[in-house]
């Protein structure tokens, strides 16, 4: 999905809840364990997990401010189309930077009549979710309002599940002043199976923004700010998870500016962020401490970047220098990007070099001080497009290559506030890596097949054992068409994916490679979208890595899975 795109009925019929589940999924770069049941494993990429993934939902309030937020994630079908790249960099986004990025936009307020997406689903493994986003408005004047709760089934080691959401926006254009502001409140809770380990956030985040839209130049602030608590203890049958509380709050306050000139353009931006996170766990047995910790830990930053923008040949060049501080580590820090753009929609691509720069501040290994992780990269990504009377075709081929010094080990597990608690630590061991995606659709008349894979080279860790696949698939097969005179229509889809060779982190013992298939069948009446799905058509249940803590063994995914979601727009 690295470089990937998909529409809105694409989204609808692939059955993922969220763009979290969208890039996760089986044989895909970020894949992480059973992610469409939702469960909140820290994101990864080439072996990464600080720096792996930055997630941007335009016009919704922040979701993971601060770091990782609450795993309470907004349904996709609100949104009109999820897209991926690699390489955002540190240069323009700061602190933030990423090797890879994933966003859902929508198409905003184009309509004076309301707009509503209503989404239902259930299945076998005890699934509940109910979703609903309702908006209205123009270019001139709008606001949405959007809530969703659902809940999961015990599921082999899992327990029970549920998170909920709810938000709103507003915004309005006065003049070449656009005004806008988002809030949103989530929670989320969780356990394994027998109640052995349990977690549970809650959390806010909001933004407002204004821009002065002077036709070559503009101007523009933002202010974001963002809390949550999480929580994470046992129901005394294992004694060393004691309860713990985590409390995490961030403010940042933005300034961007730019001109255009002629064909080039000028880009400035300023930012300013606080936060802090503190952990309260009671003292227990000293022989298992290591979850058992207390903290208090602050970062004071700020960063600055400037952009040019000119044409080259046939394409665009893009320089980007960044500069900023971080109080907790004491270090100015200077991140350069540079990319080039070049083709169009039939044949084009890009060219990228960047730095990312992450300093790792909180939620650290015992005895461990705050670091950076410090990575330089660069690469490439290549597309094309072709379309005749009855056939079409897309095709995308990309690299990632790329040192890191001090990558984050993170504990990789279910329960995500074990991971926070078991806390981060560098790589001794300087990590190099190289990440190849390639992929092609190609469509005729109502038939459909596609492959996509990507392979992952990188340099052995002694500290974390190869808890990522290097290699993976996905393939598919469908076709489309319609009854009754056309009412009724039709997309029968068949879909398989290998998930390829890795390690347990827990025992460093070897997990071989997997095929997994699944099928579909969605129906599209007027405005409603009927989606019969199975997964795991094998009955398998696949070692997913982590210890089942019931057994002491490997924990295994589920089995077979057959849901049913319904996804209903709304007109007025």
């Amino acid at each position: 999905m690295v470089g990937g795109r998909d529409d809105a009925n694409s989204l609808i019929e692939d059955s993922v809840p969220d763009l979290g589940a969208w890039w996760a999924q089986p044989g895909e770069p970020g894949w992480t364990p059973s992610s469409y049941l939702g469960i909140p494993f820290l994101p990864t990429l080439a072996g990464h997990v600080t720096g792996a993934w930055s997630e941007r939902d335009p016009g919704a309030a922040p979701s993971a401010l601060p770091w990782p937020g609450v795993p309470a994630r907004r349904p996709i079908a609100w949104s009109d189309s999820a897209a991926s790249a690699l390489g955002l960099g540190s240069a323009w986004s700061g602190f933030d930077g990423s090797l890879g990025g994933v966003a859902a936009p929508r198409t905003q307020f184009d309509r004076r009549t309301a707009h509503g997406v209503f989404r239902f689903a259930t299945g076998d493994l005890g699934v509940d979710q109910n979703s609903l986003a309702f908006e209205r408005g123009d270019s001139l004047a709008w606001g949405r309002v959007e809530a969703a709760a659902g809940k999961r089934g015990a599921v082999g080691p899992l327990g029970l599940a549920g998170a909920h959401l709810w938000g709103a926006a507003l915004g309005t254009t006065r003049g070449r002043h656009r005004f806008d502001a988002e809030f949103a409140q989530r929670g989320y809770g969780a356990e394994l199976f027998e109640r052995t380990e349990r977690e549970a956030a809650s959390g806010q985040s909001g933004s407002i923004g204004w821009r002065w839209n002077g036709g070559t130049r503009y101007v523009g602030a933002r202010l974001e700010r963002g809390f949550d608590g999480h929580q994470s203890y046992d129901d005394g049958s294992n004694f060393y998870l004691l309860y713990s509380r985590r409390d995490a709050q961030e403010s940042r306050a933005r300034l961007e500016a730019g001109q255009t000139l002629g064909r080039a353009a000028l880009d400035a931006r300023f930012e300013v962020a606080d936060a802090e996170v503190r952990r309260l766990t009671p003292q227990g047995d000293p022989a298992f401490n290591l979850l058992d910790q207390s903290f208090d830990r602050r970062e004071r930053a700020w960063w600055s970047a400037l952009g040019a923008t000119t044409p080259v040949a046939d394409g665009v060049l893009r320089a980007d220098l960044g500069l900023g501080y971080s109080r907790a580590l004491d270090r100015t820090l200077l991140a350069p990007g540079l990319g080039f753009a070049f083709g169009d929609a039939r044949l084009g691509g890009r060219v990228l070099a960047m730095r990312v720069v992450r300093p790792v501040w909180s939620d650290l290994f015992a005895g461990q001080s705050p670091f950076l992780q410090n990575t330089w990269g660069g690469g490439f990504e290549l597309r094309g497009a072709g379309a005749g009377a009855r056939r079409s075709w897309t095709a995308s081929a990309g690299l990632l290559v790329g040192v890191t010094r001090d990558r984050a080990i993170w504990l990789r597990h279910p329960i995500q506030d074990l991971a926070l608690r078991f806390g981060a630590l560098p790589d001794p061991s300087r990590t190099g890596f190289a990440l190849a995606t390639s992929g092609v659709d190609w469509r005729r008349g109502a038939w459909g097949i596609g492959v996509s894979g990507f392979a992952l080279g990188r340099d052995p860790s002694a500290a974390q054992a190869q808890v990522d696949p290097n290699v993976g698939a996905r393939t598919h097969l469908d076709t489309r068409f319609a009854l009754f005179k056309g009412d009724l229509g039709v997309h029968l889809r068949v879909e398989s994916a290998w998930v390829g060779a890795r390690q347990s982190e827990a025992t460093s013992a070897g997990l071989a490679g997997y095929a997994t298939s699944s099928a579909s069948a969605g129906f599209t009446l007027g405005d409603a979208r009927i989606v019969l799905a199975a997964r795991n058509l094998e009955d398998v249940a696949h070692e997913e890595g982590w210890l089942d803590p019931r057994t002491g063994a490997i924990a295994k995914g589920p089995r077979r899975d057959v849901s049913l979601a319904v996804t209903w727009l709304l007109f007025d």
